[in-house]
Protein backbone atom coordinates (compact mmCIF):
# COMPACT_ATOMS: atom_id res chain seq x y z
CA UNK A 1 0.00 0.00 0.00
CA UNK A 2 3.03 2.10 0.93
CA UNK A 3 4.53 1.88 -2.33
CA UNK A 4 1.49 2.63 -4.40
CA UNK A 5 0.77 5.85 -2.51
CA UNK A 6 4.73 7.02 -3.34
CA UNK A 7 3.57 5.81 -7.05
CA UNK A 8 1.12 7.76 -6.88
CA UNK A 9 2.46 11.11 -5.41
CA UNK A 10 4.92 10.54 -7.98
CA UNK A 11 3.11 10.60 -10.38
CA UNK A 12 0.79 13.53 -9.14
CA UNK A 13 4.33 15.76 -8.48
CA UNK A 14 5.05 15.00 -11.79
CA UNK A 15 1.68 16.14 -13.40
CA UNK A 16 2.39 19.42 -11.11
CA UNK A 17 5.75 19.96 -12.86
CA UNK A 18 4.34 19.81 -16.02
CA UNK A 19 1.65 21.50 -15.35
CA UNK A 20 3.98 24.33 -14.35
CA UNK A 21 6.06 24.34 -16.96
CA UNK A 22 3.38 24.85 -19.40
CA UNK A 23 1.84 27.88 -17.16
CA UNK A 24 5.53 29.14 -18.19
CA UNK A 25 5.09 28.54 -22.04
CA UNK A 26 1.79 30.25 -21.73
CA UNK A 27 3.36 33.03 -20.01
CA UNK A 28 6.43 34.04 -22.52
CA UNK A 29 4.00 33.59 -25.61
CA UNK A 30 1.31 36.12 -23.37
CA UNK A 31 3.76 38.40 -22.98
CA UNK A 32 5.42 38.42 -26.74
CA UNK A 33 1.99 38.48 -27.86
CA UNK A 34 1.01 41.55 -25.59
CA UNK A 35 4.13 43.24 -27.07
CA UNK A 36 3.03 42.68 -30.41
CA UNK A 37 0.07 44.39 -29.80
CA UNK A 38 1.42 47.07 -28.11
CA UNK A 39 3.95 47.70 -30.60
CA UNK A 40 1.36 47.36 -33.92
CA UNK A 41 -1.54 49.31 -31.55
CA UNK A 42 1.11 52.21 -31.40
CA UNK A 43 2.09 52.11 -35.25
CA UNK A 44 -1.75 52.12 -35.86
CA UNK A 45 -2.54 55.16 -34.18
CA UNK A 46 0.80 57.28 -35.36
CA UNK A 47 -0.80 56.54 -38.73
CA UNK A 48 -3.84 57.28 -38.34
CA UNK A 49 -3.01 60.96 -36.70
CA UNK A 50 -0.31 61.14 -39.56
CA UNK A 51 -3.01 60.82 -42.29
CA UNK A 52 -5.06 63.51 -40.65
CA UNK A 53 -3.06 66.14 -39.13
CA UNK A 54 -2.10 68.22 -42.36
CA UNK A 55 -5.98 68.97 -42.64
CA UNK A 56 -6.51 69.49 -38.65
CA UNK A 57 -3.26 71.92 -38.48
CA UNK A 58 -4.34 73.51 -41.90
CA UNK A 59 -8.06 73.95 -40.02
CA UNK A 60 -6.13 75.60 -37.42
CA UNK A 61 -4.99 77.90 -39.39
CA UNK A 62 -1.35 76.49 -39.72
CA UNK A 63 -0.29 75.29 -43.10
CA UNK A 64 2.10 72.06 -43.24
CA UNK A 65 3.21 70.88 -46.64
CA UNK A 66 4.60 67.65 -46.09
CA UNK A 67 4.69 65.15 -43.05
CA UNK A 68 7.91 63.07 -41.56
CA UNK A 69 7.51 60.07 -39.25
CA UNK A 70 9.35 58.47 -36.55
CA UNK A 71 12.39 60.62 -36.33
CA UNK A 72 15.30 59.77 -33.96
CA UNK A 73 18.22 61.50 -33.07
CA UNK A 74 20.77 61.98 -30.35
CA UNK A 75 21.24 65.84 -29.07
CA UNK A 76 23.97 66.93 -26.43
CA UNK A 77 23.98 62.84 -25.01
CA UNK A 78 20.13 63.00 -25.04
CA UNK A 79 18.10 60.44 -26.96
CA UNK A 80 14.61 61.89 -29.13
CA UNK A 81 11.84 60.02 -30.79
CA UNK A 82 9.32 62.16 -32.49
CA UNK A 83 6.61 60.47 -33.88
CA UNK A 84 5.26 62.96 -36.67
CA UNK A 85 6.49 66.09 -37.83
CA UNK A 86 4.85 68.51 -39.67
CA UNK A 87 6.59 71.03 -41.71
CA UNK A 88 6.25 73.79 -44.15
CA UNK A 89 9.69 75.04 -44.16
CA UNK A 90 9.28 77.45 -42.13
CA UNK A 91 7.51 76.12 -39.22
CA UNK A 92 7.57 72.92 -37.88
CA UNK A 93 4.54 71.33 -35.31
CA UNK A 94 5.81 67.92 -33.59
CA UNK A 95 3.06 65.34 -32.71
CA UNK A 96 3.49 62.95 -29.76
CA UNK A 97 1.09 60.27 -30.56
CA UNK A 98 -0.52 58.62 -27.40
CA UNK A 99 -2.47 55.26 -27.88
CA UNK A 100 -2.36 53.80 -24.51
CA UNK A 101 -5.81 52.12 -23.40
CA UNK A 102 -5.85 54.33 -20.07
CA UNK A 103 -5.98 57.31 -21.98
CA UNK A 104 -8.43 56.01 -24.64
CA UNK A 105 -11.75 57.72 -24.24
CA UNK A 106 -14.37 56.46 -26.63
CA UNK A 107 -16.69 59.33 -26.39
CA UNK A 108 -13.23 61.60 -28.20
CA UNK A 109 -12.51 61.42 -31.57
CA UNK A 110 -8.75 62.78 -30.41
CA UNK A 111 -8.68 65.98 -32.13
CA UNK A 112 -9.37 67.70 -28.42
CA UNK A 113 -5.87 66.59 -27.80
CA UNK A 114 -4.47 68.74 -30.75
CA UNK A 115 -2.35 71.73 -28.79
CA UNK A 116 -0.87 74.27 -31.21
CA UNK A 117 2.26 76.20 -29.53
CA UNK A 118 2.09 79.93 -30.29
CA UNK A 119 5.67 80.45 -28.90
CA UNK A 120 8.27 78.65 -30.95
CA UNK A 121 10.34 76.66 -28.93
CA UNK A 122 14.00 78.06 -29.88
CA UNK A 123 14.95 80.08 -33.11
CA UNK A 124 18.18 79.86 -34.75
CA UNK A 125 20.09 83.23 -35.73
CA UNK A 126 20.99 83.82 -39.29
Amino acid sequence: MRREFQASQQALDRKFQETDRRFKETDKKMKALQELFEGQWGKLMESLVEGDLVRLLDKRGTQANDTSTRRKGCRNGENYEFDIIAHNGEEIVIAEVKATPRTFNPGSSGRDRIYLLTQPLCTESA
